[in-house]
């Protein structure tokens, strides 16, 4: 059950990640400024996230 329930939320805080990683980009206290930097780690979480859920 905590397993299931940790892939979701680290599902859910990757996916912004992927689809819009300028707003990431834009706030103030963001120290990653590349965008394809925020878009690797969205697809890192979400794997992640996913693999969590079968292991």
């Amino acid at each position: 059950m905590v397993d299931l329930l940790f892939g979701i939320i680290v599902i859910i805080i990757g996916l912004p990640m992927i689809i819009a990683p300028k707003k990431i980009t834009e706030r103030p206290k963001c120290k990653i400024k590349s965008e394809m930097g925020i878009r690797i780690c969205g697809v890192v979480l979400v794997v992640l996230g996913v693999v969590s859920m079968f292991i």
